[in-house]
Order: C-alpha cells, then structure tokens, then sequence
C-alpha cells in the first residue's frame, strides 16, 4: 500500500514539472512569434528580390533567406506568424492593405497624364 502512495506522488511530481515546462514553452514560443509590422516589412522586401531575380529563382530564394537571417528571424517564426493570422482571416485584409501600400511606395512613380499636343 505505501508503495502505491508514493507512486501517485511521482506520478504527481511528474505531471508538475511537465505543465511548468509547457507553461515555459508556451511563453518562449509567444515570444519569438513575428510582429506585424516586421512581418511587412520583410514580405514587401522578399517580393522586391524575388521581383528583381525572377530569372533567378534559385537566387532569389537564397537572397531572401539571407534577408531573414540579416533581420534575425527565422522561417518558422514567419510561419508561426501566418498560423496565427490564419485563425483570423479578416485580419489578412489588413495585412494586404499594408502590404501593397508598401510595394506602391517602393515602386517608382509613373507618370499617368497624357502628352499634350502641340
């Protein structure tokens, strides 16, 4: 009988740490999760290479990944980013929104008046 006590103590023991531990983890993985705007910034930037490499591919892939390195972030935070915006998917709109005020920003102003005539 004490055997058995003491194996729901252990059994207890165990099931403490192993909740603390995904409490821990939890917070660590919602820290290194993406903030918007970064996530933004970095799409705007990767269609820009890729726009500009796009005989390239291979290269275009290779320049983007050293983007993300160079802003210390990785491919599974991005995609931790789109997992949680995908459980709102309203919140894409806005995403895009930004996303394409941005690229119309970076790309150089045309001019859309006609030539007068002379």
């Amino acid at each position: 009988m004490a055997e058995k006590g003491s194996r729901w103590k252990w059994y207890l023991f165990l099931a403490l740490i192993l909740i603390f531990s995904l409490f821990f983890l939890r917070d660590s993985y919602l820290q290194t999760t993406l903030p918007e705007r970064e996530f933004v910034e970095l799409y705007v930037e990767a269609v820009k290479r890729q726009t500009r490499l796009a005989d390239q591919p291979m290269k275009a892939r290779s320049e983007t990944k050293k983007m993300l390195d160079s802003a210390g972030v990785t491919e599974e935070q991005v995609n931790r980013f789109i997992e949680r915006v995908s459980e709102k998917p309203e919140k894409w709109a806005e995403i895009w929104e930004k996303i394409n005020r941005e690229l119309a920003k970076a790309s150089p102003a045309r001019d859309t008046t006609l030539p007068k005539n002379r």
